[in-house]
């Protein structure tokens, strides 16, 4: 399977997300997968720069764009040539993107040679939470579906909302985001949260797997890792 972490699980561990000891810690057996998550435009300047040998042990990166009210302007032309570059440097796989802030969809065209994909958005949020709502937004355009399995489960916990993302848009899917919920942390560990219910909810193994989990302390990656593969198998 590809799967691995977020670059950001260690927030409350590691505050530099671009230390040798955090990429470290998420540099798990058979954790393929990076994702780098960029909150804002210094975060994708950071990464442009970054020595690729320090990623050697991952196969496979994915990118989560900063949440921006991306339009045609000066702000988002930048930010894309700059995404452009990112991707092309890691050869991400996947270009994540909220879709909630975005007032003009047209200025997407700039990234038209890139796997972009628009996320599924929880209960904190008022638009893009259906999957009305995403068919209509992915029917005018070519993007992926990046399905947020615990988005999901805070919106409706039976997870028959999932099963009706996999039903209208199944083959849109290229990526999961996947991990409990807590009040507190919103994103926590599945191996120990009794909500196995978001585990069963995945149905293409053979899409991205992406653990949003975040992590007290360096072991966290490799149990929950372990956990989440045998609830797979």
């Amino acid at each position: 399977m590809d799967i691995g972490f977020n670059s950001g699980s260690f927030w409350r561990f590691y505050l530099d997300r671009f230390s040798v000891e955090n990429i470290s810690a998420l540099s798990v057996p058979d954790a393929r997968v990076l994702e780098l998550s960029c909150r804002d435009e210094k975060m994708v300047d950071q990464y442009i720069n970054e020595d690729l040998a320090k990623y050697s042990n991952f196969e496979i990166f994915t990118i989560h764009a900063p949440i921006m009210a991306y339009g045609e302007n000066e702000t988002t032309y930048r930010v894309f040539d700059k995404i452009n570059l990112l991707a092309r440097k890691f050869n991400a796989r996947n270009i994540v993107f909220h879709p909630e802030p975005i007032p003009e969809w047209s200025v997407f065209d700039r990234l038209r040679d890139l796997p972009v994909s628009i996320e599924n958005m929880d209960e904190t949020r008022m638009v893009f939470r259906s999957v009305s709502e995403m068919k209509e937004l992915l029917a005018k355009y070519k993007f992926g579906l990046t399905l947020d399995l615990q988005h999901c489960f805070v919106n409706d916990n039976t997870m028959k909302l999932a099963a009706d993302f996999h039903e209208a848009l199944g083959d849109r899917i290229v990526e999961y985001h996947i991990s409990a919920y807590s009040p507190v942390f919103f994103h926590v560990p599945l191996y120990n949260s009794n909500q196995d219910v978001i585990i069963r909810a995945l149905k293409n193994k053979n899409a991205i797997i992406m653990i949003e989990s975040t992590f007290d302390k360096p072991e966290d990656a490799a149990m929950e890792l372990a956990y989440l593969k045998n609830k797979l198998e």
